[in-house]
Order: C-alpha cells, then sequence, then structure tokens
C-alpha cells in the first residue's frame, strides 16, 4: 500500500470541493482518510470543505488534525484561527494565531489576524476585568452629586 493517495484523486476531491459539490467531495474525502490517516491535505481538504458547509466546529477539528500530521501547514493553522473566530472563541483564535504568528512572522494573513484578534479579544478581557474591580470594590457609580 502507498503512503500517499495518487495526485488524480487529490486533484478530483479538490474539484468537487471548488465546483460546489461538498457533499460528494465530503465522502470521497472521508474514504481517503480511512485509507490514509495521517496524510495532512486530507484533513485540510475535509475541513475546508465543512467550513464551506457552514459547521465551523467540525471543520476546526479537521484543521487541528491537519496541523497534526503537518506541523508546518500553515493554511491549515490560518483556518483553524478563522474557525475558533466564527465560533465567537476569540481568546482561543488569539492565542493559536500567535503561535503561528510566532512560527511564521511573514505570514500577511496570520499577522492581520493576530491585530485584528487582540482588537476583539483584548477589551473583553479587560472589560470583565474592570467589571469584576466595580463589584468587588462596590464602587459608587453616581458620583458625589447623586447623594
Amino acid at each position: 500500500m502507498k503512503s500517499t493517495p495518487s495526485l488524480s484523486q487529490i486533484n478530483d476531491l479538490q474539484d468537487s470541493v471548488a465546483r460546489g459539490d461538498l457533499e460528494h467531495a465530503e465522502l470521497g474525502i472521508r474514504e481517503l482518510i480511512g485509507a490514509y490517516p495521517t496524510f495532512a491535505p486530507a484533513y485540510a481538504l475535509l475541513g475546508l470543505c465543512l467550513w464551506k458547509r457552514n459547521k465551523p466546529e467540525e471543520a476546526l477539528v479537521n484543521f487541528q488534525r491537519a496541523t497534526l500530521c503537518d506541523l508546518n501547514d500553515v493554511e491549515s493553522g490560518v483556518m483553524h484561527v478563522r474557525c475558533l473566530d466564527r465560533l465567537q472563541r476569540y481568546e482561543d483564535a488569539l492565542m493559536v494565531a500567535e503561535q503561528w504568528y510566532w512560527r511564521f512572522p511573514n505570514h500577511k494573513v496570520l499577522k492581520s489576524l493576530v491585530r485584528g484578534l487582540r482588537r476583539i479579544a483584548k477589551p473583553q478581557i479587560d472589560g470583565w476585568e474592570r467589571t469584576g474591580f466595580i463589584v468587588l470594590h462596590e464602587v459608587d457609580l453616581k458620583g458625589p452629586e447623586a447623594s
């Protein structure tokens, strides 16, 4: 048994995804993964197929698997971040984006994602901390004139 599938098999599945024949592509990709369980591009393609079918949670799992099979698969890393972003898991998305950006500092999409996520994730953290401070210290928000 070969360690990787044929190029024509991969191209056919990529064409199916590109054409929007997503159900057919998903079935084929799952068969491919069954035959080649450590083939990172199959997981990445399945993740893309699921992403296009608006299933970000399932896509996330497959992009993670792709990056575990190929630690340099930066495009799957980017899609991993995008899935977390779509799921509104901004702190997780920022953490993953920063890890990838640390390894690939010249990647323009990662740079953009990190910048955007820092604006989204950080205010949530800061806002929560301020709210906790107000409650903890029973700060009077009315001011001295209200008394």
